[in-house]
């Protein structure tokens, strides 16, 4: 793993896909890549290519780590890679996002006040 983030944060840009197939949507939709932390951890932007139902739509609004593209379009991705490497601004910015994601949303504390909402979600109700 250590290596994989060496490799990784030797990157200007990694790129995060969910698929667009329609037989994978329900995948594409429940689905939160685990691997989303390897690529924050590495502290480059992402390019996120995931249809517009993707489920990190709602991650990435918070956090706007990098560049979205929610078509498979080429030139919506060549427009998509170019808005981020172009703009040194909006580079910068989205690595703030990315150390802020990891930050709030990837702490233990987070993790183990999110798991007692679910227990508590699953707890049986009392009459």
């Amino acid at each position: 793993m250590a290596e994989a983030v060496h490799l990784l944060a030797d990157c200007h840009l990694n790129y995060l896909p969910q698929p667009f197939e329609q037989e994978w949507s329900p995948f594409t939709r429940l689905s939160f890549p685990s691997k989303l932390t390897t690529y924050l951890g590495a502290g480059a932007p992402l390019l996120l290519h995931t249809p517009p139902y993707g489920s990190l739509h709602g991650f990435f609004d918070r956090y706007p780590f990098g560049v979205r593209c929610d078509t498979l379009e080429p030139s919506s991705l060549i427009k998509a890679l170019c808005d981020l490497l172009e703009e040194p601004e909006r580079y910068r910015q989205a690595g703030e996002a990315l150390t802020r994601a990891l930050d709030e949303a990837f702490t233990a504390e987070r993790f183990h006040s999110d798991f007692l909402r679910v227990l508590a979600c699953a707890r049986p109700q009392a009459d």
